[in-house]
């Protein structure tokens, strides 16, 4: 059981470090963050019920 747990903990490490180190990944972070600071996101409760589940 946490050699399952530390299998998954890797796993997921290495799937963050492949995503950091993708330029196109880190300026969609960066777009998303600037669309948050000029309020152009929509809180999750207030989008439509089929929307909020994909």
């Amino acid at each position: 059981m946490i050699q399952d747990t530390v299998r998954a903990t890797l796993e997921d490490l290495i799937e963050d470090l492949q995503a950091l180190a993708s330029p196109e990944y880190l300026d969609s972070i960066a777009e998303a963050r600037e669309d948050y600071r000029q309020g152009k996101t929509v809180p999750l409760e207030d989008l439509p019920e089929e929307t909020a589940r994909d």
